[in-house]
């Protein structure tokens, strides 16, 4: 999106995305390898089956760019503003997503099943951690007086205090890190000229209520069901675009098929095509092309 997709301006070899700068380029690159570079998988999907796909964030045929934007740049490290992000998208996950599900009434802070959790929360995000970090943490969360002491029950009131509970822990987690970033670096806190610090407390807190929502909500029968129909609807979607080509496609990514030099490349093409979808889009192409 940012480097082909998003056309805000074209070079002579074609669309050069937004024209961004290698800085802000890099602060996007969450995984700064390509798939060979990739480790191995760990832990389990939410259906319980062992994760076997890689997380890399560079196709070879993006190597051109990469290889500008981390000039002078050796390895994989992650640059000081992409861990950032990083860290913004754990807080999110674990603080809304609990959020989500005290109001969806698919958990209850109050009464958590602790030893399934622990399950979870190792199988998916901690699998390091020890007994006594993972009985500490709760009473630490519980002991904050924003931690819910009864059931949450649909009124403003109890709306208000979840909201004050969410504020409390982002807040909580911001500080923690920023606090222990400065203490560990006299800075300049930019590019790779130091690294954000994340202390162990914050991060078993982090994974606890993430393993919280994974257990609640995501590992529910309906939530599995569910993304496995989203699946298998992006698996179909590629498979009839595929089968179409180019007469499937929007005028830019016609071009992008024409100038495809190989299977691999026209793939490319579609995985692009269907990753620039809508949610809403996407379900529309698919009733559009697999049905009548």
């Amino acid at each position: 999106m940012l480097t082909r997709l998003e056309a805000k301006t074209f070079g002579p070899h074609g669309s050069v995305g937004l024209n961004l700068t290698r800085a802000t380029l890099d602060a996007c690159t969450k995984y700064p390898w390509t798939r060979a570079l990739a480790s191995d998988p760990g832990g389990v999907h939410a259906d319980g089956t062992p994760r076997f796909v890689v997380k890399f964030g560079v196709y070879d045929d993006d190597l051109e760019v990469f290889d500008w934007l981390r000039q002078g740049i050796k390895g994989t490290r992650k640059c000081l503003e992409a861990q950032v992000m990083d860290l913004a998208d754990d807080v999110a996950y674990s603080v809304h997503d609990v959020e989500d599900g005290i109001v969806a009434d698919r958990l209850d802070l109050t009464r958590l099943d602790l030893d399934a959790l622990w399950e979870t929360v190792r199988a998916w995000y901690l699998p390091d951690s020890d007994d006594a970090e993972l009985l500490a943490a709760p009473e630490a969360m519980r002991a904050r007086e924003s931690w819910p002491r009864s059931p949450y029950d649909g009124s403003r009131r109890s709306l208000a205090a979840i909201k004050n509970l969410t504020s409390d822990l982002v807040g909580r987690f911001c500080g923690s890190v920023q606090s222990a970033t400065f203490a560990a670096s006299d800075g300049p806190f930019v590019r790779h000229r130091a690294d954000l610090v994340v202390p162990r407390d914050t991060e078993i807190e982090i994974g606890i209520l993430k393993g919280i929502a994974a257990h609640y909500v995501m590992q529910a029968r309906d939530r599995v069901d569910l993304m496995e129909r989203q699946r298998q609807l992006m698996s179909e979607l590629f498979e009839a675009l595929w089968k179409l080509g180019p007469d499937g496609l929007d005028p830019s990514f016609v071009d992008d098929w024409q100038v495809a030099g190989d299977d691999d490349a026209r793939r490319r093409v579609i995985v692009d095509r269907v990753a620039s979808y809508t949610d809403a889009r996407a379900i529309n192409r698919h009733t559009e092309l697999t049905t009548g």
